[in-house]
């Protein structure tokens, strides 16, 4: 029993330094993530990000007092999306990039890309950090001696079960899947610095065509401008349909509008649903009667848009969209002192164009 009891002790502080090794083997959480969308593409938000690299990580690294910061930044590339992800190491001289560029746009696909390259980044750091901490704990090689017999000195090396997490050196570059094309370069990048914050100033020209404004279908133009945030939007545009000819009796009128409208907007993944509200002036005049007499009335109307637009290059887009107004305002036009025709209650119109952006 005193044999027992003896051994005990030894026991107890073989497990406590176990533990304590065990403990400061533990995942660093010492890594900032600073994450910016400039693309104005709605790309995965800085909280989906981090949680699909906690997924694949297994672990939380990440902290707002973190020393090593994890740069994330996407813009508009010449050819859809581009990511760069930046890693500044106060104990490295210089910071390593990533860049990963989508070319069909895709947000969903480069966000995957992106997670799974911070991962590797962020398990890179955790690997470096625990090998520099147990150099000093090994004796110097001038002190080292090797009786016959002895086995090699082993090598302090990354845990077996996270090897999967660092890249071979042969490792071809990360390149997502078939839509994601990545010019991902592990090599230290001094020179590239993070790219300035971007004003999307947006100008855009469509063709459009309605009906319920005037008699039958007419066609006619828009241009706009305005501001692009993140998920948000505004634009102010001026439209004005061609003069629609419609016979009646002796003579024929025609009748055209002319519109002011500002559009809010909330944008979710390329899609852009808005809020109409317009005012201008319904103009007509008549032709081939007694007295052929012209004038305008105010036109107003509320109501929704819903659209969608297509990246083209970094500062081009394609816009597709589909708006249902209610008219406010009653308007018709007289001849010889009775109506001879009157605006619907609702109009319809569909649009396509171009559009800009630049800051």
């Amino acid at each position: 029993m005193m044999w027992g009891r003896a051994l005990l002790g030894p026991a107890l502080v073989t497990a406590s330094v176990v533990s304590a090794r065990d403990v400061a083997a533990e995942p660093d959480s010492g890594v900032r993530l600073v994450y910016a969308d400039q693309s104005t593409a709605n790309c995965p938000s800085e909280a989906s990000l981090r949680a699909a690299a906690v997924s694949r990580l297994g672990y939380d690294p990440f902290s707002a007092s973190g020393q090593t910061t994890v740069r994330v930044t996407i813009t508009r590339a010449a050819r859809g999306l581009r990511g760069e992800i930046r890693v500044d190491d106060p104990s490295r001289e210089g910071a390593a990039s990533r860049a990963i560029e989508s070319t069909s746009g895709d947000c969903v696909e480069l966000g995957k890309a992106m997670a799974l390259a911070i991962s590797i980044a962020v398990d890179t750091i955790r690997i470096r950090s625990s090998t520099a901490s147990d150099v000093p704990s090994r004796p110097p090689a001038r002190e080292r001696t090797n009786e016959p017999g002895d086995r090699p000195p082993r090598v302090a090396s990354a845990d077996a079960d996270d090897e999967h997490l660092v890249p071979p050196a042969s490792e071809p570059e990360l390149l997502g899947d078939g839509s994601i094309a990545s010019d991902v370069s592990g090599t230290p990048n001094r020179s590239a610095p993070l790219s300035p914050e971007i004003l999307p100033w947006q100008v855009s020209l469509h063709g459009l065509t309605s009906v319920g404004f005037t008699p039958g279908v007419t066609v006619g133009g828009a241009l706009g401008a305005g501001w692009i945030g993140h998920n948000q939007s505004l634009e102010i545009e001026g439209r004005a349909d061609l003069p629609q000819v419609t016979n009646h009796a002796n003579g024929s009128i025609s009748v055209w509008p002319l519109l002011f409208t500002i559009a809010p907007c909330v944008n979710v993944r390329g899609w852009a649903f808005c809020g109409l509200g317009r005012v201008g002036a319904l103009h007509g005049s008549g032709r081939g009667f007694g007295q052929n007499l012209s004038g305008s009335s105010l036109l107003a109307t509320v109501g929704f848009r819903l659209a969608n637009e297509a990246i083209l290059t970094e500062r081009l887009g394609f816009r597709v969209f589909f708006d249902l107004d209610w008219l406010a305002t009653s308007n018709s036009f007289d001849v010889d002192g009775r109506s001879a025709w009157a605006v619907s209650t609702w109009a319809v119109s569909l649009g396509l164009g171009m559009t800009t952006r630049f800051p």
